[in-house]
C-alpha cells in the first residue's frame, strides 16, 4: 500500500492474504507528516475484493483508502454491521460512489 502511490484499481480474487514480516517503514512516524498513521492506499478509487480476507485486512486496505469510489465485495468477503461501523470509523467514504456487496446475512439498521 505505501509503495503503491498511483495505484487507483485493486482487485482480490481467489487471494490469500498472509501476514507479512514486521515492515519498519510501514509504522515509522514522519517529522514531516505529523501523523501516525502510514498512508496507504491513499490513491485507490476502486476495489473488488473477492479473496476471503480477514476483516482487520479489510480494514487496512478500505480504512486508508479515502479515494475510494466504488468497492464491492464477492461471496468470499464477509461484511458484517459491525465491520461497516469500524470501517467509518477509520474513513468516512465521502467519495464513494458504488458500494455493491454480495455476501451477508448479518446487514441491518
Amino acid at each position: 500500500g505505501q509503495y503503491c502511490k498511483a495505484l487507483e484499481s485493486l482487485t482480490l480474487s481467489n487471494c490469500t492474504i498472509a501476514r507479512s514480516i514486521f515492515d519498519p517503514l510501514v509504522n515509522a512516524r514522519s517529522a514531516e507528516e505529523g501523523v501516525n498513521k502510514p498512508k496507504l492506499f491513499h490513491s485507490l478509487c476502486n476495489l473488488v475484493i473477492s479473496s476471503n480476507i480477514s476483516p482487520s485486512q479489510f480494514l487496512v486496505i478500505t480504512g486508508h483508502a479515502y479515494n475510494l469510489q466504488s468497492l464491492h465485495t464477492g461471496i468470499s468477503c464477509w461484511v458484517s454491521t459491525r465491520l461497516l461501523s469500524h470501517l467509518l470509523k477509520l474513513n468516512s467514504l465521502e467519495k464513494l460512489h458504488t458500494l455493491r456487496i454480495d455476501n451477508t446475512a448479518d446487514l441491518s439498521a
